[in-house]
């Protein structure tokens, strides 16, 4: 969804005011994020169709009244800060999708990891650094990378 939304962004941009763009995606659950997307952008959905592969969306670039075109002035929030403080997979996962979400949707995005959040950015394996006891201590207790992530259960 979210590829098919940024590359959908991209295209829209290139396009004339008017102009209709085809995406294509195999995700069903695109045709009701679509709408929400060309509401949000100002543009026009004209139709979801399925056919035997995938979904097609037809999006028209700009607002269709009386049969014209009007174009599109929406005016965006300013980008969206995320901060990440959970060491629990769904938690961090929820994150990145509300991140790439609000990218898709054309707003800058900062993604700040402190305390339990930071163990999704360490590299697996160790890196050589010189410790105190303490520190090696609660290394040891730290996980390391998105691999070492609990569940909730």
């Amino acid at each position: 969804m979210s590829r098919a939304n940024n590359e959908g962004k991209k295209e829209i941009e290139r396009i004339n005011e008017g102009d209709v763009l085809e995406i294509h995606v195999t995700d069903s659950g695109f045709t009701t994020d679509i709408k929400a997307w060309c509401e949000r952008t100002g543009n026009t959905l004209i139709g979801v169709e399925k056919t035997c592969c995938d979904y097609v969306a037809y999006v028209m670039k700009g607002k269709k009244e009386e049969g014209k075109a009007q174009p599109v002035n929406v005016e965006l929030p300013q980008g969206k800060t995320m901060v990440v403080f959970s060491g629990d997979l769904d938690k961090a996962i929820a994150s990145f999708i509300i991140a790439n979400g609000a990218a898709a949707m054309g707003r800058p995005v900062t993604m700040f990891f402190t305390f339990w959040g930071l163990n999704i950015l360490r590299k697996e394996t160790a890196v050589k650094v010189n410790k105190t006891f303490i520190e090696k201590m609660f290394a040891k207790m730290m996980p390391r990378g998105s691999k070492s992530l609990h569940y909730l259960r």
